[in-house]
């Protein structure tokens, strides 16, 4: 069984931290999250709205699992939000979603790098699946989780599902 505290670790990759959200961060991530076209593929494309984008990120502080804040090294600005959710002890199965990155830092593969260091992250702590749930129409998102590697699983209503497995012979996805 994975320590619920292990998935509240601060990480870290070349480009960004990814450190524990605190409500002080709902100004910058709403400052940068406000911008409907980084919502247009997900099935609530109105979060751009203060309303809906205040409980997109009160949700991820309430989460059991908690959620990340991401800084982007170079410049020390908040870039972004993601997190694991749904933890699974008795499956050793976790969740990964919930991510969004600043526009401006699009295109840079910095999505990839922080799954790859969550994953990496889940798989050492112990977890042997890692899931991601995406919309049925957020083809960037499914194109960016099948480039990790997942393997496309059963649907569950409008979201297409995919699913990373540690294996014996697991080593590292952030090298």
């Amino acid at each position: 069984m994975v320590p619920i505290a292990h998935f509240k670790s601060p990480l870290e990759t070349t480009h960004l931290f990814l450190r524990a959200s605190q409500s002080e961060d709902l100004k910058p991530l709403f400052a940068i999250g406000s911008d409907p076209e980084v919502w247009s593929l997900h099935s609530e494309t109105d979060r751009y709205t203060k309303e809906k984008f205040s409980a997109y990120f009160e949700s991820g502080l309430c989460n059991e699992l908690g959620a990340y804040t991401l800084i982007y090294k170079s410049t020390g600005e908040v870039a972004g939000f993601t997190r694991y959710y749904d933890y699974d002890s008795v499956a050793q199965t976790v969740k990964i979603g919930y991510t969004f990155l600043s526009k401006v830092l699009w295109g840079k593969g910095l999505n990839q790098e922080l799954k790859k260091a969550m994953i990496d992250h889940a798989f050492e702590g112990g977890c042997t699946q890692v899931i991601f749930e995406v919309f049925e129409r957020n083809f960037r998102s499914q194109r960016a989780v099948l480039k990790l590697g997942a393997l496309e699983i059963e649907p569950r209503g409008d979201r297409k599902r995919f699913a990373l497995f540690r294996t014996d012979t697991f080593s590292s996805l952030a090298k």
